[in-house]
């Protein structure tokens, strides 16, 4: 959830500079955005997915719009995250019956090995 203000919502009536002290605010902002973005990239790192819901999509004339966007996106989250995990369960069988096949062949040369 980030305040349209605090986090400079682009083109959102909530977001405006303040006539005074312009600079600070500007700065202040800048650096939330930053921020938001280096704590984005570090969650989607360690494997989260980021729904990102701006204060002014809670008013309500959009409220439903806006759960059901959360809803749809928590859906292909879950969807995603289910096709990855899959993934990874079929590539440790390949790894597990390489290796056992791996480990055969080896026994298999030992054997032939030892009969001469």
């Amino acid at each position: 959830m980030h305040g349209c203000f605090w986090h400079g919502h682009k083109d959102c009536k909530y977001y405006t500079v303040p006539k005074t002290n312009t600079e600070f605010w500007m700065a202040k902002v800048a650096r939330n955005q930053e921020r938001d973005q280096e704590v984005w990239r570090q969650l989607e790192a360690k494997g989260w997915s980021v729904i990102i819901v701006w204060e002014c999509q809670l008013k309500k004339a959009i409220f439903e719009e806006t759960i059901d966007r959360v809803a749809a996106e928590i859906v292909r989250n879950g969807e995603n995250y289910r096709a990855v995990q899959e993934d990874r369960k079929k590539a440790r069988e390949e790894y597990r019956r390489e290796r056992m096949e791996r480990k055969e062949r080896e026994q298999s040369l030992l054997k032939e090995v030892k009969s001469l």
